[in-house]
């Protein structure tokens, strides 16, 4: 199911959309980035009208471009606005740059159950190098 890269896990799409025709069934690829497995920290802000409603510190079970996994220890319920914080910071990252990063996205819950709560990320994203 996935291959190592690098020390990170990449995890191939799984998510499918399942279509049947009489007795034929066709499976369709939905996702557009490829998730790894990162156990990243991250703070998650839910947000109500602009406002900054509860903070939570969890870590990702998987990152891609386009979104994160996170336990669903406390659900955050489908369809809330949240701003997640992000820590990258891994050896090689130090070694490399002298720094860790820092990104920090605004996004959305669009699933929550047995298996974590998803969270798929707004198109604007802040990096920043944090200097260690």
């Amino acid at each position: 199911m996935g291959s190592e890269q690098a020390g990170l896990t990449v995890v191939k799409p799984l998510k499918l959309l399942t279509v049947s025709y009489g007795t034929e069934e066709y499976v369709e690829e939905r996702r557009k980035f490829e998730r790894f497995t990162l156990k990243l920290p991250a703070k998650v802000e839910t947000m109500t009208s602009g406002q900054h409603q509860s903070t939570f510190d969890l870590s990702t079970i998987n990152v891609s471009a386009g979104g994160a996994l996170l336990p669903a220890e406390e659900p955050i319920p489908k369809g809330i606005t949240v701003k997640m914080n992000l820590i990258v910071s891994t050896e090689w990252l130090k070694d490399l740059t002298g720094s860790q990063g820092h990104l920090e996205f605004v996004g959305k819950v669009v699933r929550c159950d047995s298996n974590g709560m998803a969270i798929r990320f707004d198109k604007k994203y802040r990096f920043t190098r944090m200097i260690v």
